[in-house]
């Protein structure tokens, strides 16, 4: 998001001419061309998507890696795709304002890129660190009121369902967070010592209390845009097929998919998005964050007497252009020590929830995502973590203590992207070594399995995850 994109939504075709010659230059990256279909015909783009995250996928591994979108995208397309990029740059003020307006009155942020900068994942920082909030404070009652959605979470009077610690001008926001962290250590059987941290917010409300013992709270990070719109296109009966194949499959561990309420459908559907699968669509997820992280209503988030500042255009835009991100292909999957990693990850059982490969359906509106057998590294279903990453905080099917399982495309590139990027759902994992060792409950016995290895296995399993 931070590159023009000019070199991103090509469509001359002089361009086009030049797709087998990027192809084969490995080092400079693969750039989607929109338009044309001949992509398909073109054997070195095929064998260069064909080991990664589909034919969709991209070469990019530098600091735009996430801005590249999908291919095989119609002009029309390109073009929808290239205005929802710019509205996610876009900086929002109060209204009334001739650009942009909209603003809170509460909020996290003033834009997506606020948190989500080059479509990365947000960092773990909150606004009393100055500038604005990336990690955002989820909120609810257990008990004693009426969820905003059925299913949903119960908000909590004068607060709602998330912590806006941002006000515009002559408005005070309702609560503040103050972030610290709490730190342990613990020793692998090699002796290697690692600390480990885990975030804790204070949350302080405008009149100087502090929170209610009732009230719920969980930390999220904002994730990365990529590929969500391949993920949006697996079918609800490969999801069903695959959730009960989770049960009574050697090398799966079972898990269960959330059922969740779905906006934009005005009905009950598969929960796909969200750090507890909460949002079905890439158009629910868009339209609570434009409504709870920037304060803009919307005809699925309406103000109050059903304002609107947020158009079903510019929502189906902002919509699209995330659909449509592409994710990267595997980059050193050829070096030994990737190799040898990859072998690990299966044999210590981390395979079980970071499926490595799915299909998409045949019916999803947007036809480049078709098809396409993609390697995401999830199974999307919700696992019991254990206590350690435990919130406490059930989110429509999902326990305290169930997270639905992050795709790991793209995940070496991360910290390229976005500088200190972190992991985990609450960013308290500063490395992916932190993040293995927090694994519980499910996952326990291949976070011990990787405690235990020695130096140079450890290492060969990081340099695989690195090549994702």
């Amino acid at each position: 998001m931070q590159q023009s994109n000019a070199g991103t939504h090509r469509k001359n075709d002089h361009q086009l001419g030049l797709t087998l010659l990027l192809g084969l230059c490995f080092g400079l990256g693969l750039g989607a061309c929109h338009g044309s279909g001949k992509q398909k015909d073109n054997p070195a783009v095929v064998a260069l998507n064909g080991h990664g995250s589909g034919e969709n996928a991209v070469g990019s591994v530098g600091p735009a890696a996430f801005n590249e979108p999908v291919s095989f995208l119609s002009d029309d397309e390109g073009e929808l795709h290239s205005k929802g990029d710019r509205l996610t740059e876009a900086k929002y003020i109060p209204a009334p304002a001739a650009v942009n307006p909209g603003l809170g009155p509460y909020y996290n942020n003033t834009s997506c890129v606020g948190c989500h900068r080059s479509d990365g994942r947000g960092r773990p920082v909150l606004a009393s660190e100055g500038n604005g909030s990336q990690l955002i404070v989820k909120l609810s009652l257990a008990s004693g009121g009426d969820p905003e959605e059925p299913g949903g979470s119960i908000p909590v009077p004068g607060l709602g369902t998330q912590l806006q610690d941002q006000a515009i001008p002559g408005e005070v926001a309702p609560a503040t967070g103050q972030l610290s962290w709490v730190t342990k250590t613990v020793t692998l059987d090699d002796g290697t010592a690692v600390k480990l941290r885990s975030p804790q917010v204070t949350i302080t409300k405008a009149d100087g209390s502090k929170l209610p013992a009732e009230v719920l709270t969980s930390v999220r990070l904002p994730p990365a845009f990529i590929g969500l719109g391949l993920l949006e296109a697996v079918s609800d009966d490969w999801l069903i097929a695959n959730e009960t194949a989770s049960s009574n499959t050697p090398g799966r561990i079972p898990g269960r998919l959330n059922h969740v309420w779905s906006r934009s459908k005005q009905q009950e559907a598969i929960g796909r998005f969200g750090r507890k699968a909460t949002k079905a669509l890439v158009e629910d997820q868009v339209a609570a964050a434009l409504a709870l992280d920037i304060g803009l209503d919307n005809s699925l988030f309406p103000g109050k007497d059903g304002a609107i500042e947020a158009s079903d255009e510019a929502m189906q835009a902002l919509s699209f252009y995330v659909q449509t991100l592409s994710a990267p292909v595997p980059r050193t999957r050829k070096s030994a020590a990737a190799l040898h990693g990859q072998v690990l990850f299966h044999d210590m059982g981390c395979g079980g929830c970071h499926q490595d490969a799915m299909r998409t359906g045949l019916e999803h509106k947007i036809a480049a995502l078709r098809n396409q057998e993609i390697h995401p590294y999830t199974d999307l279903l919700l696992h019991d973590m254990g206590p350690d990453l435990a919130d406490h905080r059930p989110d429509f099917m999902a326990s305290g203590s169930e997270w639905r399982t992050p795709p790991l495309w793209g995940i070496g590139v991360q910290q390229t992207v976005t500088s200190a990027a972190c992991f985990l759902h609450d960013g308290r994992a500063q490395t992916l070594t932190e993040a293995i060792l927090w694994h519980g409950g499910q996952a326990q016995g291949a976070r011990e399995a990787f405690r235990k290895l020695p130096a140079q296995d450890r290492n060969d399993l990081l340099a695989f995850l690195g090549s994702l």
